[in-house]
């Protein structure tokens, strides 16, 4: 009789586990993220086979012209001018997560927090560093610091830390949009980007680009927990002949992270977008 008390009381721990209970299914993702940064930027998926898999997630397109953000099952691109445009269906991609976002628990975060410290109050709500999450954060945001990168069109295309060298920055005051993307554990290090990797996109889907600092307003924060990853890798092209296992992290940094004192190209914005 214990032991029947003591199975069903596990079973229904297992069944309120905000872990396994309000899990979306699983991460899908289209090939690698050192491929993208060793140069591998020829669409592989469409759009339309894309939505296949996800209503919401990031990534790029065909030669790396620009951010990538899907939404509310929308995709948009955004260009190296800053422009935002609904991307057709096919319309292909290098490099994209997606998944339907189905939120295992909210939760609110306070005004005044900058991009470090929205991660850090992330992170405590987190169940485990170990699983794969889709965050999606809905505020009107104090200030936003967004970047662009232009696309490519002569091989042999440049390394992504090449690329980056001339993206464009976009800074916005009092905008009003959404943060989207995912936590990955640390274990994906060469295949995905470990810990948090978000893009923005204003309200009216006028603005965006990946995300390098923000300051909150009071904030809405949802968070879906993945326990699957179903990567796709390319079967053709370039990927087959890359030499890849190489420890790209240094290049990821350097990619991932914001560069204020380089004095790269910069353009405010005060209309929530």
């Amino acid at each position: 009789m214990k032991f029947r008390i003591a199975a069903i009381l596990t079973t229904l721990l297992l069944i309120c586990s905000p872990v396994l209970a309000a899990d979306s299914g699983g991460l899908y993702q289209i090939s690698t993220i050192d491929a993208l940064l060793d140069g591998s930027y020829d669409g592989q998926a469409t759009f339309a086979e894309l939505a296949k898999h996800g209503d919401f997630g990031l990534g790029t397109v065909d030669k790396l012209n620009g951010e990538m953000v899907g939404i509310d099952g929308k995709f948009y691109q955004i260009t190296v001018d800053g422009k935002v445009h609904a991307i057709p269906p096919a319309m292909t991609t290098p490099f994209a997560n997606v998944t339907f976002f189905k939120p295992a628990f909210t939760f609110d975060c306070p005004a005044g927090l900058d991009y470090q410290a929205l991660k850090k109050a992330i992170e405590k709500k987190l169940p485990s560093p170990n699983l794969f999450y889709a965050i999606r954060v809905d505020a009107p945001f104090a200030y936003v610091r967004v970047r662009s990168v232009p696309g490519v069109s002569k091989r042999p295309y440049p390394k992504l830390v090449n690329i980056v060298k001339r993206q464009k920055v976009y800074e916005f005051q009092n905008i009003a949009g959404s943060l989207v993307g995912f936590y990955c554990p640390a274990f994906v290090k060469g295949v995905n980007v470990p810990g948090f990797h978000l893009h923005f996109i204003g309200e009216k889907r006028q603005k965006g680009g990946h995300l390098l600092g923000l300051t909150t307003k009071a904030c809405k924060v949802q968070v879906a927990t993945l326990n699957r990853l179903n990567l796709v890798l390319p079967t053709k092209g370039d990927f087959l002949q890359r030499k890849l296992g190489a420890d790209m992290s240094h290049q990821l940094e350097k990619v991932e992270k914001d560069r204020p004192r380089l004095g790269l190209p910069r353009r405010s914005g005060n209309a929530a977008q």
